[in-house]
């Protein structure tokens, strides 16, 4: 047990050195995910510095993950992922400018617009004038663009499902709780 302590201890002071403002239980969340040794991975490269093996990983799952939705999102007729998430940040965010909606899904202005126009062709959003600025135009979903979306959900839902079903929630969590953290690096700065 003393042993264990003092393993403990050591790893907390090492954990600290590098994140001076981390508490307590980003300590809790770091050691016990490091913990659990992985099964075989078969696409580590110790070879590649640890950033390069992180970001192929996001970005095959990042892939898995459009790869899954483009299938299972064909009999709502929507095109892939991306319309489906445009379709969702309208819906939570109201009547809002198409650049916000662009920017809340980080695309590029000119990809933005397209998916834009393609749920105004659809007739799942409509352009309203904006009340602020009166040159300006606002988006917002029709009745249509709701009822896709909600009844999207669900097979989006089994994308996630699909994607980690052999982490449990513990393990969801924790790497829930990294993301975050990597990701308001990106967003913040």
């Amino acid at each position: 047990m003393a042993k264990t302590v003092v393993e403990l201890i050591a790893a907390w002071a090492s954990y600290e050195e590098q994140n001076s403002n981390a508490g307590i239980e980003e300590f809790c969340r770091f050691y016990l995910a490091g913990r659990e040794a992985p099964e075989k991975d078969v696409i580590e490269h110790p070879k590649r510095p640890l950033d390069a093996q992180l970001n192929r990983l996001v970005g095959r799952m990042s892939r898995w993950s459009a790869y899954y939705s483009r299938r299972l999102l064909l009999s709502f007729d929507l095109s892939g992922p991306e319309e489906f998430v445009f379709l969702g940040s309208i819906n939570e965010l109201g009547e809002v400018r198409k650049s916000e909606v662009i920017q809340q899904n980080v695309y590029e202005f000119k990809t933005g617009m397209t998916i834009l126009q393609q749920l105004k062709n659809k007739g799942w959003t409509e352009e309203i004038i904006d009340p602020a600025d009166r040159k300006g135009t606002r988006v917002r979903l029709t009745l249509a663009g709701q009822e896709v979306y909600h009844k999207a959900i669900p097979v989006m839902l089994d994308v996630g499902n699909q994607l980690f079903r052999n982490l449990d929630d513990h393990e969801k969590s924790v790497l829930k709780s990294l993301l975050i953290k990597a990701e308001s690096l990106q967003r913040y700065g």
